[in-house]
């Protein structure tokens, strides 16, 4: 190939890499995190990998790469340790990089009695599920804030409409997401900053047999209609890329998200509790 070609090939190959918008996901390493990756690498997005597993952050890296003519940078953080998001913010800060759109994925999940789980496990989950996302929403929505543009994507979940015997404080920190995400929407709305909060209903992930919540311990996943992250992460882009605020997935999901308006919290405990009992 003449050495013009591959001039222009370089530059054009830089042109289109600052052209690019960036999107920061967290949780990138598995699950709806990884597939989101794949849905905006495929859209053209440059992007920061957050995750605690260097190995499927670089293999992660690697795929994309291959496939898509996008800048691929990522940060090595645990987010259940204080002060992880602030440090995700100064080295995105320290390194100039742009952040346009900003995808909380992270999320842990404890099966159990409450009471027969260990108090650090719950505290974990808390860190991740609440202090992570409210604090980068807080570092990151600052900044989009003075910038006048700029998207933040939360997931919470169709727990977050339900009381959640078995998994209380996962349900709870995904209520609180979710009464948080639609607060700062209208917020940020008059800065040109919008907000979506992703609401599905159950993936099957390595979500759950992390959280001791898999076939093994309970019924959740046989009693629940299960959706793939493929598709889900589909559905998420196309829908925050419409400003939707509230993210749900599949007719059975939306049918019990909208029952649960009408339902006294004592039945839907009920119920919750009956769908993902313990084997």
């Amino acid at each position: 190939m003449p050495s013009f070609c591959l001039a222009f090939s370089f530059w054009a190959k830089l042109v289109m890499v600052i052209l690019l918008r960036t999107v920061l996901i967290t949780g990138a390493t598995g699950g709806i995190g990884s597939e989101l990756c794949k849905v905006f690498a495929h859209h053209q997005y440059n992007l920061i990998l957050a995750g605690r597993n260097e190995v499927k952050l670089l293999n992660l890296k690697a795929e994309l790469q291959k496939e898509y003519p996008i800048q691929i940078d990522f940060i090595l953080s645990d987010l259940s340790l204080p002060n992880a998001s602030k440090t995700i913010y100064e080295q995105i800060i320290e390194k100039q990089l742009q952040i346009d759109i900003l995808c909380n994925v992270a999320g842990l999940g404890v099966y159990g009695d409450f009471l027969d789980r260990n108090l650090e496990d719950h505290k974990e989950l808390l860190e991740v599920n609440l202090h992570a996302v409210v604090e980068l929403c807080h570092y990151f929505g600052n900044k989009m804030k003075k910038e006048g543009q700029g998207r933040i994507i939360n997931i919470a979940s169709i727990s977050a409409f339900f009381p959640g015997p078995y998994m209380a404080t996962y349900y709870a920190s995904k209520a609180y997401i979710l009464s948080f995400s639609i607060a700062l929407a209208k917020e940020l709305k008059p800065y040109n900053v919008d907000v979506s909060v992703v609401c599905p209903g159950v993936i099957p992930t390595e979500f759950y047999p992390k959280a001791c919540a898999d076939l093994k311990y309970s019924y959740l996943l046989k009693r629940m209609p299960l959706a793939s992250p493929k598709a889900l992460a589909k559905i998420i882009y196309k829908k925050a890329m419409h400003n939707k605020l509230i993210i749900k997935n599949g007719v059975i999901n939306r049918i019990y998200i909208f029952l649960s308006i009408f339902l006294p919290l004592r039945l839907k405990a009920l119920i919750v509790s009956w769908v993902q009992r313990k084997k």
